[in-house]
């Protein structure tokens, strides 16, 4: 009893804009009093009121709360993609582990459906190995490959929702995924000369003591013998700006340094994102020559202003290495992007 204060503080907003604030009606209505200005850094911490400007000094320290020194930092793109996006959104769910509590919805979850889509894909791709083979195998024979490539996808998704996944459910799904999937492979056809060199290849991309590791749908190689990363999407298609400082949409550009940090493949020529959906399928990306895929060469995108794909390349090392910074240095500023 003799510990417990018999005073309780409490902080809100007094001002918005020009607006004057009141305090929550959700607080008792007893007698109070507001604070001198010089009396608040006391009272949240002691020893604040032993440094000059110490109100200033508590604002300006809370943009950045550092990791300790001494662990090593993991995650996935998507920590960048957070940070880019705002810092504080990276620090809420990356180390505060933060998350939305997802929509309740009816049927398999979109990413239960992209995961299926995925899988059914490189089940196809270890059977056809280019694009010659491709073009050279019989419509009736790529029918039956599809379905197959499905049916398994099916299967391996089943197992985690086998109360939605029912024996009807699964027949609506498999005729719907092999029809889009062979609507997919007419833009495969548009594609030049590739090899399949490998998909849902696994690496790391490092910086300092931050290690992402990764998972690259499809590596190819092109006519020329170099590298070209593609990443499937079952959405919209997104725009990106390729010259952005802050890239909001790492992910393909992470691949690119991961693949040729490895030394395991020849230099990376393209990146591609292929929009695996029934509204608009198709290519997206940026690359050396529109040999690769049609409207991809780097001469070609109107609003860049450097047609040197090293240039390029060089300019998204650097902006995700300051984005890595960042998140070590623990910038957590609320400063969203958009």
């Amino acid at each position: 009893q003799d510990s417990t204060s018999t005073e309780l503080v409490y902080s809100y907003a007094l001002n918005d804009d020009d607006l004057e604030l009141k305090p929550s009606r959700l607080l008792p209505d007893l007698p109070c009093e507001i604070m001198a200005a010089a009396a608040r850094p006391a009272i949240l911490h002691p020893l604040l009121a032993h440094y000059a400007n110490a109100e200033t000094r508590l604002e300006e320290e809370t943009l950045y709360l550092p990791l300790a020194a001494d662990i090593e930092v993991k995650g996935g793109s998507s920590l960048l993609t957070n940070q880019a996006m705002c810092p504080f959104r990276a620090f809420a769910i990356a180390r505060l582990h933060a998350t939305e509590l997802k929509p309740l919805q009816f049927g398999l979850p979109a990413a239960a459906v992209g995961s299926c889509v995925h899988r059914a894909l490189e089940f196809f791709w270890e059977q056809i190995s280019s694009s010659a083979e491709l073009a050279t195998t019989a419509p009736e024979q790529l029918t039956t490959l599809v379905s197959e490539a499905v049916r398994q996808a099916l299967r391996q998704t089943a197992r985690h929702y086998p109360h939605t996944m029912t024996p009807r459910f699964i027949t609506l799904e498999q005729e719907r995924l092999s029809a889009l999937l062979q609507l997919w492979l007419l833009e495969e056809h548009k594609r030049g000369s590739f090899q399949r060199l490998h998909a849902e290849q696994g690496f790391s991309w490092q910086h300092s003591r931050l290690e992402l590791s990764l998972r690259i749908d499809r590596i190819d190689s092109d006519s020329a013998g170099n590298s070209v990363i593609i990443d499937y999407k079952t959405g919209r298609p997104q725009s990106i700006n390729w010259e952005a400082e802050r890239q909001d949409m790492p992910q393909l550009m992470l691949y690119l340094q991961a693949v040729e940090q490895s030394g395991k493949f020849k230099p990376v020529s393209a990146l591609l994102y292929a929009y695996v959906n029934i509204e608009k399928p198709g290519y997206d990306g940026i690359g050396i020559s529109s040999e690769i895929h049609p409207g991809i060469a780097l001469e070609e995108k109107k609003n860049l202003s450097t047609a040197d794909w090293n240039t390029l390349k060089h300019g998204w090392e650097q902006s995700l290495q300051a984005l890595a910074q960042e998140y070590l240095d623990g910038y957590v500023a609320v400063a969203p992007l958009k």
